[in-house]
């Protein structure tokens, strides 16, 4: 008994160094994988972003093209009410389109609006006292009782005076359906949130999540791309990409979470496997100098 008992002292001994070597190059390995996921999930949601910067921007050339149209400017609302409703027909995404004076109210629309009053919508605020283009928050449309987030730049009449502001409403659901169409690989999130911190569009299960708040901790505003680890609102540990809009977007967010477990997940099997390699290797030694 003090033989084997010896002996496996000095099997143990002898493997020390395998299993140092072992640990070490696990936790390199795992080092230099939470590298890489933080990057891949950091470039993600800077691809990501730069997609929803495009439908911005497309929303800004929109509202400057329709700034700048003679009907507008001369508030010929007959003229006016034809060409929103054909603009409507050529944009689906954008849920209505409409024109307001000073006052918020509006006096051009697509044929299925109604007489409405935006002075009290942050957007519109904001369009009136700094006369540059603005985007909304989170909002259910007065008229169409959908989801919507709005983008509003001032017009102004022939006498160069500000005279309101097109205002045009981009669907949620239809954004939830254009990012559902971008590939995001199994076990991962991409969400799309406003300056609050309310979800306008995630995948997967968006109608769970969009118009409510993103967790406190996850809604550090910074005016960087960043990324962390942090337990998801589903309740999926995740590494995620933070990649904010340009700064006159109104603070839109795109988040892009890749799943914990998923992505270490096959340095955990590696180290399982090397454990039970160094495990039967001491028993086969053990048995060894047992039956001798």
């Amino acid at each position: 008994m003090a033989l084997l008992l010896r002996l496996f002292l000095l099997v143990a001994v002898a493997l020390l160094p395998a299993i140092a070597i072992q640990s070490y190059n696990e936790f390199d390995l795992r080092r230099s994988h939470k590298r890489e996921a933080k990057e891949q999930a950091l470039g993600l949601a800077k691809l990501a972003a730069a997609e929803q910067q495009q439908i911005v921007e497309g929303a800004r050339q929109v509202l400057t093209a329709l700034s700048e149209l003679p009907a507008i400017k001369a508030r010929d609302v007959e003229a006016c009410n034809a060409y929103l409703s054909a603009l409507k027909q050529r944009y689906p995404a954008f849920m209505s389109f409409v024109v307001s004076d000073l006052k918020g109210e509006n006096f051009c629309a697509i044929s299925n609006e109604k007489k409405r009053n935006f002075a009290d919508r942050a957007y519109f605020v904001n369009v009136m006292r700094t006369g540059e283009f603005s985007v909304g928050e989170y909002s259910i449309g007065r008229a169409s009782g959908r989801r919507v987030i709005q983008f509003a730049l001032p017009f102004y009449g022939d006498d160069a005076r500000m005279g309101g502001a097109v205002i045009m409403a981009l669907s949620l659901d239809w954004l939830a359906q254009y990012i559902a169409r971008l590939g995001v690989p199994p076990g991962a999130a991409l969400a799309i949130v406003d300056r609050n911190g309310t979800y306008l569009a995630r995948y997967p299960d968006n109608d769970r999540f969009v118009g409510r708040k993103m967790p406190e901790d996850q809604n550090r505003r910074e005016d960087y791309p960043r990324t962390a680890a942090v337990l998801d609102i589903d309740g999926v540990e995740r590494i995620v990409g933070y990649a904010p809009l340009q700064a006159d977007s109104g603070g839109l967010l795109v988040t892009f979470g890749l799943d914990k477990a998923q992505a270490f997940g096959e340095i955990q099997r590696r180290t399982q496997f090397g454990i039970l390699l160094i495990a039967l290797s001491t028993s086969l030694v053990l048995v060894s100098c047992k039956a001798s």
